[in-house]
C-alpha cells in the first residue's frame, strides 16, 4: 500500500467514522478509572482524524513520496556535505573583513 495511494486514503477516511463508533460503543466497557479513559478513547478518536488530515495534505502536496522517504531509509538519503575547514594561515572567507574601530578619543 503506498503512501500517496488512495487506497490508504480511502482506509484512514473509514477509520475514522470507524474510531467515533468504537468509541460510543467501547466507552463504558473500558477498564480503568473515569478520567483515563476518557482521555484515551478521545485520543484514539483524534489521532485517526488528525491522520486522515495528514494524508489528505501529503496527498495533495507530495510531502512524503513514498514510506521510505517518510521514515528516512532510502537509499536516495544522504547527509548534506561538512562545511570547508579553516588552514592556518589563510583568511576565513566566511568572517567578513571590518576595520576595527580605533579605541583613541577625538575631540
Amino acid at each position: 500500500m503506498q503512501l500517496t495511494g488512495v487506497p490508504f486514503f480511502l482506509c484512514t477516511v473509514i477509520l475514522a467514522p470507524i474510531s467515533l463508533s468504537v468509541a460510543m460503543v467501547f466507552w463504558s466497557r473500558v477498564r480503568g478509572p473515569r478520567f483515563v479513559r476518557a482521555i484515551a478513547v478521545i485520543a484514539f478518536c483524534q489521532l485517526t482524524a488528525v491522520l486522515v488530515v495528514f494524508v489528505m495534505v501529503n496527498n495533495s502536496n507530495l510531502i512524503y513520496g513514498s514510506w521510505s522517504d517518510l521514515f528516512g531509509t532510502g537509499k536516495h538519503v544522504r547527509a548534506a556535505p561538512a562545511a570547508p575547514r579553516h588552514r592556518a594561515g589563510m583568511s576565513n572567507p566566511l568572517r567578513p573583513r571590518c576595520k576595527r574601530p580605533s579605541t583613541a578619543w577625538t575631540t
